[in-house]
């Protein structure tokens, strides 16, 4: 709400004029014409795999992929899929890639983290957030070291 007085020029009077600024949010369903509790079973079905485009359809799709409650829907339906991500190196051992593998033996190669190839780096785990801290830029040797953090979010994969 906004409160706003205006002097007139000829008087010593003053307008107060009041204008309501925020927006009314109308409800708008996760899949037309199905309650959300279906349309999110609905979600729950599809492969962990295809969640990238599953987020990319719409805001509120890629809210609800986001969710824990997600989550405990997919365990629900028997479609949570346990994954284990492996850090990989190549044969020179300059570069490094991240290996998933799923619990029904789907099998996928990550893109490759941005940025300059890193090394000495730290892996952390929190909640369904992979972070990579810290390390040093191998092209530029041991003394150039990185402050980047990148996070890859398990759940959007």
């Amino acid at each position: 709400m906004c409160l706003a007085a205006v002097k007139q020029k000829d008087s010593n009077l003053f307008r107060t004029t009041i204008s309501y600024s925020h927006e009314i949010e109308v409800y708008k369903p996760i899949l037309p014409g199905l309650p959300d509790d279906i349309a999110k079973y609905c979600l729950a079905l599809v492969a962990w795999h295809h969640f990238p485009v599953v987020g990319c359809v719409c805001k509120k799709w890629r809210s609800v992929v986001q969710s824990n409650e997600f989550s405990i829907i997919r365990k629900h339906a028997r479609k949570l899929e346990e994954r284990i991500y492996f850090l990989c190196s190549d044969k020179e051992g300059k570069g490094s890639h991240w290996e998933v593998f799923t619990s029904s033996g789907h099998q996928q190669t990550l893109l490759p983290m941005p940025g300059p190839a890193k090394a000495a780096f730290g892996v952390v785990t929190l909640d369904s957030k992979i972070l990579v801290m810290g390390g040093y830029i191998v092209n530029e040797g041991p003394n150039k070291i990185s402050a980047d953090v990148y996070q890859y979010d398990c759940r959007l994969n």
